[in-house]
């Protein structure tokens, strides 16, 4: 249950003498404040699945996930240098003189892989052909990269410069290109999202980090953190499937000042003499007791610098 649904069900036996809208009201702001002073932000406690995070590790290769308690992670990904890894075994090409139709001329050609996290790879080897007729093609052949759901065929008129997506393929090792005019494109360069191995984290502080301590080790699974020379990418489980019992009793008091001082009115008291006034200091009407304020400290998200 959302935070709202928990608390308008703990406040509905004790709200009787007050009108609906005064209660709606009167539990929205509480909700609000409750989750202001817990650092939370708008529906901070309720649980989100699949949420987000991009992080720059600290030293010691940890980090901080900025929505706590974490339920669940389900990858962490890093900025890595893209490879296309054709170890031992390069592309290869073989020129025909039928079955195509390429024009007489040098061409050049460099397959990218397509990997199950939504990255393309950079660029194999280049391997080049100069046809003399009106018919010609070329086979291509590759061995397959560890985890690859796909590849791209490139061509180009110049080396290193292909710039001709000639065929987006499935799992297949192999493609005979016949002269198709292709669309535009150019294999990637730089970093690419690379899956990580050997993590660890904690629920309750957010803190998610290496468990290697080997910079550089790579596995099937692809590289392990922790050399990192760039962002995490996190996608993870955060939040409350049922908030603590103890932070929905807090905002149900909060919510019943709320309705005896709905303008939030600061309080003064001298002697038997009590007012409640609008304050120029920017005080808020709503008394915090140390029970209550020890809860909520217990339930605040801090961030470290």
């Amino acid at each position: 249950m959302t935070f709202a649904t928990q608390l308008s069900a703990a406040f509905t036996p004790i709200g009787g003498v007050y009108d609906t809208p005064s209660i709606t009201q009167a539990l929205s702001w509480a909700q609000t404040f409750v989750e202001e002073y817990c650092n939370r932000g708008e529906n901070g406690f309720d649980l989100v699945t699949g949420d987000t995070a991009y992080l720059d590790p600290k030293p010691y290769h940890q980090a901080l996930l900025p929505r706590i308690p974490v339920v669940n992670v389900d990858n962490v990904l890093a900025q890595l240098p893209a490879r296309f890894n054709l170890v031992p075994t390069p592309l290869l090409g073989v020129a025909s003189g039928t079955g195509g139709s390429f024009v007489a001329g040098q061409y050049y050609w460099v397959v990218t892989a397509l990997m199950p996290w939504g990255a393309e790879t950079t660029a194999s080897n280049e391997v080049t052909a100069i046809f003399t007729g009106s018919t010609s093609s070329i086979a291509l052949s590759w061995p397959a990269i560890s985890q690859a759901t796909g590849y791209k065929v490139y061509r180009g008129y110049l080396p290193s410069s292909e710039n001709i997506l000639v065929a987006t393929l499935g799992a297949t090792t192999a493609y005979t290109d016949t002269g198709t005019a292709g669309t535009g494109g150019v294999p990637p360069s730089g970093m690419m999202w690379t899956p990580l191995i050997n993590y660890a984290w904690t629920s309750d502080t957010g803190l998610i980090y290496d468990t290697t301590g080997q910079p550089g080790t790579s596995s099937t699974l692809g590289p392990s953190w922790p050399w990192l020379p760039a962002s995490l990418k996190v996608t993870y489980d955060h939040g409350y499937s049922t908030i603590p019992t103890s932070l929905i009793n807090v905002a149900v008091r909060f919510a019943q000042q709320y309705l005896e001082n709905p303008a939030l009115l600061l309080q003064r008291e001298v002697g038997s003499f009590s007012e409640r006034y609008a304050g120029n200091t920017g005080g808020v009407g709503i008394v915090i007791n140390e029970f209550d304020k020890r809860i909520m400290d217990r339930y605040t998200s801090i961030s470290i610098a």
